[in-house]
């Protein structure tokens, strides 16, 4: 469904949709609902290995713009026939093969039109820093060759738009056509610490259904959507460095869940800026505008299962899951969410948490109070309806004391299930609250069916401004 106007807004990645302008119409034919054999499979790719070789410091890259079949779950479930970036010989991806060189290399990259119809203008193949986005039309069954300096180290980007476009922004903001896309690392002299490297991606065209036009969907994370992308395996105390790369056209809020991370560097595509040590911000969320990059650096000091996702509802609810799909899967803890969220396994180790004192009790009441549809739901501390609006939306605000041991019992009072995250809270991964993936030490979040309760054991590990909020069925709730 298409994200609502004014200030909720989110993050993400890459994927280009065939051929000409799609109507509400022609948006059916798109579908694939079984594997069409006159279509490569997309690999989803996870930007472990840089395309092209060196020849004498010179990085080639021989690309194709194809069509092909992408599955954003499972080969056996519901495809999107799309636009794609392959190494030459090689399968179509997505994200778009990466590139990686050196600071000091040079790039040659020919790019061949494979579609049987119209000009593709590929954007960002040039030297970093820019002063603006360079791009270069290719026509239908020809080949476009371009040589430049990789320039500046850094993280950047690169990506095909069907059509003959002037500028690199001129598409509208729907239907998402712009997803032929991929990475553009340069790495400094000596090299840069182990990394990985995630483009965000979401592709959406208006079909019509039974009558009714709706818009459909698919988010990725490398390729992927949620429950079917990467695991991160991890050990407590691991230095993690990832590069984020929203190669969209839409903004994202990126979190990590139960812990802090540094930013080490914020790009867009056309130059990256390295911070200064003391400039380096530590969140849980960053947001992310709309083709920028970002190098983050955190580490595990606690096991369990966590979760690094957009924190636009719009952009990780099950219900833009593609039709077919949701009705593969039952209601469980893996398909209550979808789309740009990749999971985080830390192995059994120490933790890093203090809780000083007596326990404290909380009760909070997750209830049906508003009249107003679409803020029914709210909290509060005893139960009973708010006095007034202004106590419906937000909860009640909760006060602690750094390292104050406190167990907040939530009663679900409402008509459907729920479960409470403690956002930006640094505690035990059972008690993060994403229901039936939050778990550490032999427990999970459950899921908090009507006239059920949890007691959610937090620790409160730094001062500061915090929100909690639901984890399930987001966008309602």
């Amino acid at each position: 469904m298409p994200e609502p106007p004014g200030p909720v807004r989110a993050l993400l990645a890459v994927v280009v949709l065939s051929t000409v302008p799609v109507t509400a119409q022609q948006a059916p034919d798109l579908l694939l609902l079984a594997h069409s054999p006159d279509l490569p499979l997309i690999e989803a790719n996870d930007n472990r290995r840089p395309a092209g070789a060196l020849d004498g410091g010179v990085l080639v890259v021989d690309l194709d713009v194809v069509e092909g079949d992408w599955r954003v779950e499972t080969p056996d479930r519901p495809g999107l026939r799309v636009v794609a970036v392959a190494e030459a010989g090689g399968p179509p991806m997505i994200p778009a093969p990466l590139l990686r060189v050196g600071e000091g290399a040079r790039v040659r990259a020919r790019v061949r039109n494979r579609l049987g119809a119209g000009p593709v203008t590929v954007f960002g193949l040039h030297a970093r820093p820019s002063e603006a986005v360079e791009g270069f039309v290719v026509e239908a069954g020809e080949t476009g060759t371009v040589e430049f300096e990789a320039g500046a180290p850094g993280t950047y980007m690169y990506w095909v738009r069907e059509g003959r476009q002037t500028t690199w922004d001129s598409v509208p903001r729907f239907p998402d056509r712009s997803q032929a896309a991929g990475a553009f690392v340069v790495d400094p002299a000596g090299g840069s610490p182990p990394d990985r490297i995630m483009v965000l991606s979401i592709w959406g065209q208006p079909v019509v259904e039974s009558g009714d036009t709706t818009y459909l969907e698919a988010l990725t994370i490398n390729g992927l959507s949620w429950p079917y992308t990467e695991r991160f395996p991890m050990s407590v105390g691991d230095s993690v460095r990832w590069r984020v790369v929203n190669a969209s056209d839409r903004n994202h809020p990126m979190h990590l869940h139960g812990f802090f991370y540094r930013v080490l560097a914020r790009g867009t595509a056309v130059r990256d800026s390295l911070y200064a040590p003391e400039d380096r911000r530590l969140v849980v969320t960053e947001p992310m505008l709309r083709k920028t990059t970002m190098t983050m650096e955190w580490a595990p000091t606690r096991p369990g299962r966590w979760l690094f996702h957009c924190h636009l509802s719009f952009h990780v609810t099950p219900e833009i899951r593609l039709p077919g799909a949701r009705e593969m899967d039952p209601r469980d803890a893996h398909v209550h969410m979808a789309g740009l969220v990749v999971g985080i396994d830390v192995a059994p180790g120490p933790s890093d948490l203090v809780r000083r004192g007596p326990s404290r009790a909380v009760d909070l009441f997750a209830g049906e109070y508003g009249a107003v549809p679409g803020f029914r739901y709210g909290f509060t501390l005893d139960g009973e309806a708010p006095a007034d609006s202004l106590t419906e939306v937000p909860g009640p605000p909760l006060f602690f004391h750094q390292y104050e041991a406190v167990d907040v019992t939530v009663h679900n009072r409402m008509s459907v299930p729920t479960g409470v995250h403690w956002h930006g809270l640094e505690l035990d991964a059972w008690a993060d609250g994403v229901p039936g993936w939050s778990a550490s030490d032999g427990r999970v979040s459950p899921v908090i069916d009507p006239g059920q309760s949890f007691t959610y054991r937090l620790s409160l590990m730094r001062p500061g401004t915090f929100i909690y909020h639901s984890h399930l069925d987001d966008i309602h709730q």
